[in-house]
């Protein structure tokens, strides 16, 4: 019984202070409220946006736009492949008509040559002193490459991209450092003509009878060394078909010239050899000319299968 009692006073002061301390109840926004604040946040977010883009343009509009500048690289034109043939045999030209008012080529070299695609001091000495004497003026001049005219000098920079004249250029640029340091005399330099053109050049006692002035063994014996060099790259230019056949062309006409001006008695025979290859020569270059205009002036539909 006093046990009922008790619990019946508990549960009484429980529900007394429930009513004393009431505990808030949570509240909630409506749908509808959420999402006009949402959108509102949109609104904002949308509108700064935009502003910072108009803001962005306008910068843009009056910024100053850079164009690329050209490289050091891009500035410099390279020379073509027919520049450089076109100097060196204008070089043999020149120094063969020289070579052979001097006796140093003579009839019976250039009527080889013709005749049996043969000669050495025509087809490889005559090339190798006329890149040597270019050597020489570009050793006096203290250029950096190589001067092949009074306003051409040929460097790393504008020597042809071209595979037949990349092994050439680093050589030579060798051998000219090389021929600097020799400090030649004028003497030298014109003696060096007779010496490439008529003495063998395999040791330095070939020397001892040609009346070089300088009797320095080690002299000879690099000047020979640079020679030999250069014969050996003028063997391998001969190998391209192309370069043979300027070069025959190119004795063709000094020998016709020579014996023109009186400095060589010629043999009839290859002197009426020489005008009908130039003659026939010039025949196939017009009807490959003609040849060329016609199908430039005619257009050919072909269907492709």
């Amino acid at each position: 019984m006093h046990s009922n009692i008790f619990r019946r006073s508990c549960i009484a002061i429980i529900l007394l202070g429930s009513k004393l301390l009431p505990i808030d109840r949570p509240k909630y926004r409506k749908a509808g409220s959420a999402k006009y604040e949402t959108g509102r946040n949109k609104d904002e977010h949308n509108v700064t946006a935009a502003s910072a883009e108009k803001q962005h343009q306008g910068q843009r509009k009056h910024r100053r736009v850079l164009h690329r500048s050209k490289t050091f690289m891009e500035t410099i034109q390279r020379l073509r492949p027919i520049q450089i043939w076109d100097w060196l045999f204008r070089s043999c030209e020149i120094n063969g008509r020289i070579l052979l008012s001097e006796g140093l080529i003579s009839s019976e070299d250039i009527e080889e040559f013709i005749t049996k695609g043969k000669g050495k001091k025509l087809s490889i000495k005559l090339p190798a002193w006329c890149i040597l004497h270019c050597l020489i003026r570009s050793a006096k001049h203290d250029t950096h490459g190589l001067l092949i005219s009074d306003d051409v000098e040929v460097t790393n920079f504008n020597w042809p991209k071209d595979k037949v004249f990349d092994w050439m250029l680093g050589p030579l640029l060798v051998l000219k450092e090389q021929m600097k340091k020799l400090e030649l005399t004028e003497d030298e330099e014109l003696c060096l003509q007779k010496l490439i053109m008529t003495n063998a050049n395999e040791k330095p006692s070939d020397w001892d009878d040609c009346g070089f002035p300088s009797s320095d063994g080690v002299k000879r014996a690099q000047l020979q060394a640079i020679i030999r060099r250069l014969q050996g790259i003028v063997a391998n230019m001969s190998r391209i078909p192309s370069f043979r056949r300027r070069f025959m062309s190119l004795a063709r006409a000094l020998y016709l010239e020579a014996i023109d001006a009186g400095t060589i008695d010629g043999s009839r025979k290859v002197e009426r050899k020489v005008k009908a290859d130039i003659a026939s020569e010039e025949l196939q270059s017009r009807d490959v000319g003609d040849t060329k205009g016609s199908s430039n002036g005619t257009s050919v539909d072909v269907d492709m299968v």
